[in-house]
């Protein structure tokens, strides 16, 4: 809590997964993949309480018993074509429907385990400030974007129009990309807003140094294993 400003971290897990299936639940570094963002949030100073929305009651065991409360959703917003921001939406009728009042929502996916809990109360002390109404997690895009080619048929050219490729990478365009780390907004401007963003208003960035793996396939797992590992050997 800031400033008598409630916090609610909001994860949502799927049960249906093409490229892995079963990777919610799957151990990653002896813990299931969807503990991970819930035990991350109970270290946060800020946040209050923790949700996941899942269709599975596998993963709504695992989570409830690392501690986070749960919000069923309907099948048709757990398929490949759902929208995360009409997840959100669904997740706030039902904390509506219940009395449960949070000021603003803080989106950490079960599929981005390499986050720090530093890097979500930055994100969190950002957000309360009076002129930001979202915030979320940036890197550096690599390649750059002057280092993208766009092919025709046999036809290749430089994607941006006037871009040089080949020069050094000191001297190309930089650019940054969102990461999916996190995304935290207000509640209520999020409300107001009809988008398929969860980066509404004036939303303000955290631009991160952490390499950052989006867990889709048996490879990105084994990849974000290597990488925590690596991690905590370094801390111990």
């Amino acid at each position: 809590m800031i400033e008598n400003k409630k916090f609610l971290a909001l994860i949502p897990a799927r049960g249906g997964s093409k490229g892995l299936p079963g990777k919610n639940i799957r151990e990653l570094c002896g813990k299931p993949l969807v503990a991970w963002p819930i035990d991350l949030a109970k270290q946060s100073k800020y946040i209050d309480n923790i949700i996941v929305s899942t269709d599975s009651d596998a993963i709504a065991d695992v989570a409830r018993a690392f501690g986070a409360d749960i919000i069923m959703r309907p099948a048709e917003l757990a398929s490949d074509s759902a929208v995360v921001a009409d997840v959100v939406r669904h997740a706030l009728s039902v904390l509506d429907a219940s009395g449960q009042h949070y000021d603003y929502i803080v989106l950490l996916e079960a599929t981005s385990p390499m986050r720090t809990v530093n890097m979500v109360d930055e994100c969190l002390e950002k957000l309360a400030r009076p002129a930001i109404d979202s915030v979320a997690t940036f890197q550096l895009a690599d390649p750059p974007p002057s280092r993208l080619w766009k092919i025709d048929g046999d036809i290749v050219t430089p994607f941006i129009d006037g871009a040089d490729p080949w020069l050094p990478r000191q001297q190309q365009i930089q650019a940054h990309r969102l990461n999916g780390m996190v995304y935290g907004f207000d509640a209520a401007v999020f409300r107001a807003s009809a988008a398929n963003t969860l980066f509404v208003g004036r939303g303000a960035a955290v631009v991160t140094d952490t390499m950052c793996v989006d867990i889709d396939t048996l490879e990105d797992f084994q990849l974000a294993e290597l990488l925590l590992r690596k991690r905590y050997e370094n801390v111990g």
